[in-house]
């Protein structure tokens, strides 16, 4: 799995939350169960919930796999809100 470190990307991860969000409305961002197919993804939640601005909101399975859905938390959405100013 491709390595992405906060410390690098976190600007990133911002934008992609604020495009995600904020520019398209989405509710949630959902992930599924495979971690190498969505590197930057995985890492962008777990930065998201460490910060604060991203909760696990719901488990959804099939026979074939799982994912899960992420909202924003309150602050995370005035965190992108203010962002994007």
């Amino acid at each position: 799995m491709a390595n992405y470190p906060a410390d690098v990307y976190a600007e990133e991860f911002i934008a992609s939350f604020r495009r995600a969000f904020i520019d398209n409305g989405a509710d949630f961002i959902v992930v599924d169960s495979h971690p190498y197919r969505n590197g930057f993804l995985y890492a962008a939640i777990n930065y998201g919930i460490g910060e604060g601005i991203l909760y696990k909101a719901d488990k959804v399975t099939d026979d074939q796999q799982e994912a899960w859905a992420y909202r924003l938390t309150k602050a995370g959405r005035k965190r992108l809100e203010k962002a994007d100013e």
